[in-house]
């Protein structure tokens, strides 16, 4: 018996898979419902990029009508199934409070710490957006750091971004403008148009570093070109 199961669930993995290819080619040529019909079948089969799918569609209206409240079925199913980004799709929506849906920092708080600890750095990342804003919960400037140092570490860009910036305004210490640089720079050669920004204002006027016009003009360039390309 326990043979025929794992038959069966390997025939079902497989099925699934081909289904969210046949799905992914019916996106590609703009032929939603179809695609939307096969992401079903996958999600109910068990396949949770199907589900995760089936939330993005919803949620940014690809070929339907934006609906969160079925973007949120879909993505807390992915979720369940052990989908990291279907827990953190879904954080966003309850941190945003968006279609309906209604804003909940506790449970946007408590998926972003589940992605984390899974290596989501983009959930590390809103976990210190929340403690610097004190978004549900008490501001805390140091958990802040704390936690924008782990997306930083991970490749979150916008994290490092965020570390330069409370360098630079001292949030929960002393202002260190090397340190503010040193990420506002490494943002930036990571293609993070805020951090190319941030550190031409800073070339700009002489902060942390030796005033330089030029400097300041050629991130700022940077920057804008960075934007064009998003």
């Amino acid at each position: 018996m326990k043979k025929i199961i794992c038959i069966l669930l390997g025939l079902n993995t497989f099925l699934s898979a081909h289904l969210i290819d046949d799905a992914q080619r019916a996106f590609k040529q703009k032929d939603y419902q179809k695609a939307i019909k096969l992401y079903e079948r996958s999600c109910i089969g068990g396949n949770p990029l199907g589900c995760l799918t089936l939330g993005a569609i919803y949620g940014e209206g690809w070929g339907v009508k934006k609906d969160y409240l079925k973007s949120v079925d879909y993505l807390q199913i992915a979720c369940k199934q052990g989908e990291a980004l279907g827990c953190y799709n879904l954080g966003v929506i309850y941190d945003q409070g968006k279609g309906g849906v209604r804003q909940n920092y506790s449970k946007a708080f408590e998926l972003y710490q589940k992605v984390c600890k899974e290596g989501v750095y983009e959930g590390c990342n809103n976990l210190g957006m929340m403690f610097e804003q004190g978004k549900g919960i008490e501001k805390n400037f140091t958990k802040a750091k704390e936690y924008y140092l782990i997306a930083c570490e991970g490749g979150n860009t916008d994290a490092c971004n965020n570390l330069g910036i409370m360098f630079e305004q001292g949030e929960g210490g002393a202002q260190d403008l090397e340190k503010a640089v040193y990420y506002y720079d490494y943002s930036c050669k990571e293609l993070n148009a805020e951090g190319c920004n941030n550190l031409g204002m800073l070339f700009e006027q002489g902060k942390g570093v030796v005033k330089n016009l030029q400097q300041a003009e050629s991130f700022y360039k940077k920057s804008c070109e960075l934007n064009n390309a998003n």
